[in-house]
């Protein structure tokens, strides 16, 4: 998708898209909500499954080499989203450098318009 709209203050859930801040970027990110607080984490051959449902398989390293270890969270605590993006070798939750996201950061539900 390239156009989204986005609703201030809306909650996402699982399932729907979500506008967020994220340390690492400037400016606003979207991704998709695949957990949340009380969804169990798992990794299994070198896959992520957020409470037994596949999310991506891992890569080992980005773009530019450097290693990317996995998620080392087993539960999402109170208060947090695991956000994925749509293709196979997005950063995101599933990658501990990118980490789940707090709803502090949360800017409001997206939906894609195009």
């Amino acid at each position: 998708h390239y156009l989204y709209l986005v609703q201030k203050r809306s909650a996402p859930f699982k399932g729907t898209f979500v506008a967020f801040y994220h340390p690492l970027f400037a400016g606003l990110l979207i991704k998709r909500v695949e957990g949340v607080s009380g969804d169990q984490i798992e990794i299994r051959d070198n896959n992520v499954y957020v409470s037994n449902r596949h999310i991506c398989p891992l890569v080992d390293r980005n773009a530019q080499g450097e290693v990317l270890p996995p998620i080392q969270y087993k539960a999402i605590p109170k208060g947090y989203y695991f956000v994925a993006g749509d293709h196979r070798k997005s950063f995101d939750s599933c990658y501990e450098a990118f980490g789940l996201v707090h709803q502090s950061q949360v800017k409001g539900r997206a939906w894609a318009i195009f």
